[in-house]
């Protein structure tokens, strides 16, 4: 009987020794959550260099709004000392941020693609056959605070809106929209969002919509300048 007391004593104290070592791996692994998360962040943002034929340079987003306030401009930990030059564009993994307006030799202020005042060249994607390239102008719209900003967004943006479409063309929902290179300040095929809607204008002369931004612009922490691929810092 002794000995059975013995054994179930061992348990209880094996047990809680269980127990205690259950919970100390659970404090760990919520202590190396944080640092797997940025790996996965990291890991998808890497995954961006083979798609984009120049260099990439990465850039810590160091503040945001400015004088302008927020969804206009961020300014980056990364300058003209870096090989960064005005008319570069700014990316993530998700699409395109915006592009670098003024530089020192360790900042740049970027636009955001979301400034009022911002303009983009952009094509629906894919092309479709029956229609060829369906071209307009991306228009940024600012920000929208509480209910009356659309539930489709990440973040508290107006859409984006896409003006000057061919007229008799309806692109679908969710209908792809990149950047189509003309004017030559963006190269082709950089995703800026997706369409939400689509109407003729009041005039009749155009089509025009809706566009949810690719970039969830509330959480950008690393975005990526890209240079051109000879220019050296």
């Amino acid at each position: 009987q002794v000995a059975r007391l013995w054994t179930a004593d061992g348990l209880v104290r094996r047990n809680r020794a269980l127990e205690a070592e259950v919970e100390r791996l659970r404090l760990d692994a919520a202590m190396l959550e944080p640092i797997a998360a940025e790996n996965r962040e990291l890991r998808r943002q890497l995954a961006l260099r083979p798609r984009v034929p120049a260099r990439l340079v990465p850039c810590l987003v160091l503040s945001s709004g400015g004088a302008t306030g927020w969804w206009r401009q961020v300014r980056l930990g990364r300058g003209h000392a870096d090989g960064l030059a005005v008319g570069d564009p700014v990316l993530t993994a998700d699409g395109l941020v915006g592009r670098v307006t003024d530089l020192t030799a360790s900042t740049a202020e970027v636009r955001l693609i979301t400034d009022p005042n911002s303009r983009i060249a952009c094509q629906l994607d894919p092309v479709a056959p029956e229609t060829g390239v369906v071209r307009g102008i991306l228009h940024g719209a600012g920000w929208r605070a509480g209910p009356a900003a659309r539930p489709e967004l990440l973040h508290v943006v107006d859409p984006l809106r896409l003006r000057y479409l061919e007229r008799d063309v309806v692109p679908p929902p969710r209908t792809r929209v990149v950047t189509s290179g003309l004017g030559g300040t963006l190269p082709p095929g950089l995703l800026v969002g997706y369409l939400l809607d689509s109407e003729v204008d009041e005039n009749g002369l155009y089509r025009m919509g809706d566009v949810m931004p690719a970039v969830d612009f509330g959480a950008l922490t690393l975005v990526y300048a890209m240079v051109s691929g000879g220019r050296a810092p």
